[in-house]
């Protein structure tokens, strides 16, 4: 019994690869037709190139001023429903989104007028297309984050990933409102009202001179007049101060408390000088040139203080941005990315094969049922069976 079963599958075998040798030409040119059409599509298919650039986000959790940046900056742009990236969640994934956001894409397509480029027939066509060419990602192990776009152009495809580095870099410098900036932008305007003063104290010290006639230059030796122009200039600095301060400080804050308490008592020192010194001055024209020169003097002293902390302030902004890294730029790739030729090629070969050996498979098998007798019965009888009477 067992040798007539190994005597049934041995003859099958043989059934099969008979089979398959009567159509061998059929399967050869299947697979050579199938190979031909995968070599030439692989040679009429626009080469794609791709470049890469990679980018360090800032560091974390260190208190830094660019960290505080960055947790400010996820809340106050509207990021925050990530998951909380201000509260411990990775920088890298804030460029991500950063750089995946609407804003980013527009002004990219803009900048290279990429729908004309694409032919894209709405913006978010545009944004699709983007979002495919260019892939953003974040390598777990390094946790550097990896910009590669792809392009016909090799050129293009650099360019356009570095763009995105440029938006984002433009982005985390409007959105990062940090204290520096907020001082900066205070004393840039305390500098425009105190020149507009400056110019009103001028103009009147010069009225007073000319009605007294007097130099008041010989007035000011006097030591009185001397530490009256310092107190002021002391007075002025810390009203600026506070000011700024203000801004993000409490008024239970320490420090700011010790200000406002040295800034009374400068105050009463200067009331009590200026009611003492005033004798000096008999004539009431000399008293008011002397104090239209004082004012004159107090506003000139103030303009050099906010001037200074202007200074100050932009330096502290400076070291409170927060930079994008950059590890590598994109260049210009000098091969292609896709197509791969010769894995297009191997696949076609194999799909020809694949479909040449079932094609024949399924020939030779109807030749010989057509040629039996007993298959042709059985047919007729299946097709009777299911025929509706």
């Amino acid at each position: 019994m067992n040798a007539e079963v190994e005597d049934d599958e041995e003859i099958g075998l043989l059934d099969l690869l008979t089979m398959l040798g009567e159509e061998k030409w059929a399967v050869l040119g299947v697979t050579l037709a199938a190979t031909l059409t995968g070599l030439t599509v692989s040679l009429i298919v626009t080469p794609i190139f791709s470049s890469t650039a990679l980018i360090m986000p800032a560091p974390q959790g260190g208190g830094g001023a660019g960290a505080a940046a960055l947790a400010q900056l996820a809340q106050s742009s509207g990021l925050g429903a990530l998951g909380g990236l201000a509260g411990g969640k990775s920088n890298d994934q804030l460029y991500l989104a950063m750089m995946r956001s609407q804003t980013v894409q527009d002004a990219l397509i803009a900048k290279h007028e990429l729908r004309k480029r694409w032919e894209s027939r709405s913006i978010e066509d545009a944004r699709l297309r983007l979002t495919k060419d260019v892939v953003i990602t974040v390598e777990k192990q390094s946790g550097l984050v990896k910009i590669a776009a792809e392009d016909p152009d090799p050129a293009f495809a650099a360019v356009l990933a570095n763009s995105h580095i440029e938006e984002l870099q433009k982005m985390l410098d409007r959105v990062a409102t940090t204290e520096a900036q907020q001082r900066r932008v205070f004393f840039e305007s305390q500098i425009e009202k105190t020149k507009t003063n400056l110019a009103a104290a001028e103009m009147r010290y010069r009225e007073a001179q000319a009605s007294s006639g007097i130099q008041v230059t010989s007035l000011l030796a006097e030591s009185a007049l001397r530490t009256a122009t310092e107190l002021r200039s002391k007075i002025t600095a810390l009203e600026i101060q506070i000011q700024a301060s203000s801004q993000f400080l409490t008024a239970k804050n320490p420090d700011t408390q010790r200000a406002a308490s040295e800034l009374a008592a400068l105050r009463a020192r200067l009331t009590e000088l200026e009611q003492g010194s005033g004798r000096a001055v008999v004539n009431p024209t000399q008293q008011a040139t002397v104090q239209a020169f004082r004012e004159l003097k107090v506003q000139e002293a103030k303009l050099d203080a906010i001037v200074r902390q202007l200074e100050v302030a932009k330096i502290d902004e400076a070291k409170e941005g927060v930079p994008v890294q950059i590890v590598d730029r994109a260049i210009p790739a000098e091969r292609r990315s896709s197509p791969k030729r010769a894995l297009m090629v191997i696949v076609a070969a194999s799909a020809g094969l694949f479909v040449g050996l079932l094609f024949a498979l399924i020939r030779a098998s109807f030749r010989r049922f057509k040629s039996d007798q007993d298959n042709q019965a059985r047919f007729r009888a299946f097709v009777r069976s299911w025929a509706l009477r």
